[in-house]
């Protein structure tokens, strides 16, 4: 997790991991907690940022990606959305 949101921040390449696989192997993830996430992401980068630039930067990248990664994990599946229904969908 470390390598990828350095990879994002400072743009080093050095990310090679399966992103959405790595989510996909999560048995009870659902859309909702994307949700969930970035608002915890929202509050954390608005307390830590050096500056407001700064968060807005983060928090534009992170719901960039978010919005990708629902895509891929979600859009077309069929059932509830869960990781047990993209399970069958990849059988």
């Amino acid at each position: 997790m470390t390598e990828f949101w350095r990879a994002v921040v400072l743009h080093t390449g050095r990310y090679s991991g399966d992103l959405v696989g790595v989510h996909q192997d999560l048995q009870d993830l659902r859309r909702d907690d994307f949700d969930r996430w970035l608002g915890l992401f929202r509050a954390t980068v608005e307390e830590t940022a050096p500056t407001p630039a700064a968060a807005n930067y983060l928090i534009t990248r992170a719901e960039s990606i978010t919005r990708n990664l629902e895509a891929a994990l979600f859009e077309g599946a069929a059932g509830d959305g869960s990781a047990s229904s993209r399970a069958q969908r990849r059988k």
